[in-house]
C-alpha cells in the first residue's frame, strides 16, 4: 500500500490556493489599472481636443485661424502617434506637425452629420496612421458663426501607450504580489508543520510506549487529540489487564497440574527399587514443560509494554558472583567488559535468564576461561559470551536451541536453557547466533533492541 503524506497534501492545497488567489488578484488589478490608464489616456485626448476647440476660429474671409496649438510636445514630434486635425467636410484645414502630410482615418458618419457637441465616440481604429500604428481617436463637431459653419476636430493617440502605462504601473505591483504570495505560502507551510507537530509528538510517545520508555501517553493539550490519547491509554490498560489475567490462569493451571504430578512422583518413589523409570521420566518431562510455559507466560505480552530500564552492569555482577561461587573448585577465569550506561529495556528477570543460561552453559563446558562482552549503541544491545571449551559443530548449533535438546547426557541439565534464551530473544525482537569462539570454544551472541542513548528531542 502506497503511503500518502498528509503534510505534502496540505502544502499542495496551500500553494494551489495562494497561486489561484495571486492570479485572480493580478487579473483583477490588471483590469482596474487598465481601465484607469484608458481613462487617463482619454482625458489627455479630451484636453487636447478642448484646447483646439477654444483656439479655433473662422473669419469673414473664410480663412481658418488658430490662436494656439495644444501644449503637449508629443504633437510636434514627427510620427509620434499623437496627431490632431481640423477639417471642414472632407477638406483638411490644419493638422499637427507630427502628422506631416498624413491623414487620420475617417470617423463614422454620425460624427460628421450628428448634433453639434462632443460625441460619445472613443474607438481603437485599425492601423491607418502615418506609421501604421493602432490609434485611439476622439472627435468633436464644433459650430462657429452661430452654427453657420461646423468644423470637425479630431485628436488621436497611439493605443500602445495604454499598454505601456499599464505595464509600468503593474510591474512593481506584480512583483509585490509575488513577494506577498511567496511569504504567505512560506508562513502557511510553517504553520502546517506547526499544526502537525502534535501528531509527530503523539507518534513519538506511542513509539516510546511500545518500547517501554513510558507506561502511558501524556495527556494532550489539544482538544482534537485528547480523545485519541485517552483511547490509546485505555487500550494499553486493557491489554495489560488481559495479559495479567492470562498469566494468572496459566499459573493456576500449572499449580493444578503440579499437585497431582507431585502425588504421582511421590507414589512412584515410595516403591523404592521397584519404581517405574518411565513414570519418573514422564513426570520430569511434564514438569519441565510446565516450567517452560510458565516462563513464557510470565514475559509474553510484557515486552512491548515494559517500562523498566535495567542496568546491565548490575545483572552481570550478580551472575558473576553466583558463577564464581558455584564453580570455585574448578578455578575458572570469568571476565566481563560492559559499556558504561548500558541498559536493557525490559524485565530484569528476563535479562538474568538470558545471560545466566548462556554463562552457565559456558561454565559447564569451558576448560578455564569464560569471557563476557556487552556493547551498547543507539541501535542495539549486543551481548557476547564465549569460552575455550570443545565448542559445537556447525550442524549441532541450531539443534542446541531446540527445547529439551541435550547434546551430551553426561552433563547435568534439563536441556531447555538455551531454548528459553532463544524464546526470550525472539519475543524481545532480537537475534541469537552461535559460532566458533576465538578461544576455540562456543561463542553465543545476543543482539537485542536498544533504547537510544541520547535524549529524545521533539
Amino acid at each position: 500500500m502506497t503511503m500518502r503524506s498528509l503534510r505534502r497534501r496540505l502544502i499542495v492545497v496551500v500553494v494551489t490556493s495562494v497561486a489561484t488567489g495571486f492570479l485572480l488578484t493580478a487579473a483583477l488589478t490588471w483590469r482596474i489599472v487598465s481601465d484607469a490608464a484608458t481613462r487617463d489616456f482619454d482625458a489627455r485626448l479630451a484636453n487636447a481636443l478642448g484646447e483646439l476647440a477654444l483656439a479655433v476660429d473662422f473669419g469673414d474671409d473664410k480663412i481658418l485661424s488658430l490662436s494656439r496649438e495644444p501644449e503637449d510636445p508629443a504633437f510636434n514630434r514627427p510620427n509620434s502617434g499623437w496627431y490632431w486635425r481640423i477639417a471642414k467636410g472632407e477638406v483638411t484645414l490644419a493638422r499637427s506637425r507630427s502628422l506631416r502630410l498624413g491623414e487620420l482615418p475617417a470617423v463614422p458618419d454620425v460624427a460628421a452629420g450628428g448634433t453639434p457637441g462632443e460625441l460619445p465616440l472613443s474607438l481603437t481604429l485599425p492601423a491607418s496612421g502615418p506609421s501604421g500604428e493602432d490609434l485611439r481617436l476622439r472627435n468633436r463637431v464644433v459650430p462657429l458663426r452661430d452654427g453657420a459653419i461646423t468644423l470637425d476636430i479630431t485628436v488621436a493617440g497611439p493605443a500602445r501607450d495604454i499598454g505601456s502605462e499599464v505595464w509600468r504601473s503593474m510591474r512593481w505591483l506584480l512583483l509585490g504580489l509575488v513577494i506577498i504570495a511567496v511569504i504567505l505560502s512560506g508562513l502557511l507551510i510553517l504553520e502546517i508543520g506547526s499544526g502537525l507537530r502534535p501528531l509527530r509528538v503523539l507518534a513519538q510517545d506511542i513509539e516510546c510506549a511500545s518500547r517501554g520508555e513510558i507506561a502511558r501517553l501524556k495527556p494532550s493539550n489539544y482538544l482534537e487529540l485528547s480523545p485519541l490519547t485517552s483511547s490509546i491509554n485505555d487500550l494499553i490498560e486493557q491489554v495489560e489487564i488481559v495479559v495479567g489475567r492470562a498469566r494468572a490462569h496459566a499459573g493456576n493451571l500449572a499449580h493444578a497440574i503440579k499437585t497431582p504430578l507431585s502425588l504421582i512422583s511421590a507414589r512412584n518413589e515410595m516403591r523404592g527399587a521397584g519404581q517405574d523409570s518411565e513414570i519418573g521420566y514422564g513426570v520430569g518431562t511434564i514438569r519441565r514443560q510446565i516450567d517452560h510455559h510458565l516462563r513464557r507466560a510470565r514475559f509474553a505480552g510484557k515486552v512491548r509494554l515494559a517500562s523498566d530500564r535495567v542496568p546491565v552492569t548490575s545483572v552481570i555482577d550478580d551472575i558473576l558472583l553466583v558463577m564464581e561461587r558455584g564453580y570455585r573448585d574448578r578455578g575458572l577465569s570469568i571476565t566481563a567488559s560492559v559499556d558504561d550506561g548500558a541498559v536493557f529495556l525490559g524485565e530484569r528477570e528476563d535479562l538474568e535468564e538470558m545471560i545466566g543460561n548462556l554463562v552457565e552453559n559456558a561454565c559447564k563446558w569451558t576448560r578455564s576461561i569464560v569471557v563476557i562482552v556487552v556493547r551498547h549503541s543507539a541501535e542495539s544491545l549486543d551481548i557476547h559470551i564465549e569460552d575455550d571449551g570443545p565448542g559445537l559443530p556447525e550442524y549441532e548449533r541450531q539443534r542446541a536451541l531446540e527445547r529439551g535438546r541435550r547434546l551430551d547426557e553426561t552433563v547435568a541439565g534439563s536441556g531447555i536453557g538455551l531454548s528459553i534464551v532463544a524464546d526470550l530473544v525472539e519475543l524481545y525482537g532480537g537475534d541469537i547466533d552461535l559460532q566458533t569462539a576465538e578461544l576455540g570454544g562456543l561463542s553465543a551472541s545476543l543482539r537485542l533492541p536498544s533504547m537510544p542513548l541520547t535524549t529524545r528531542v521533539v
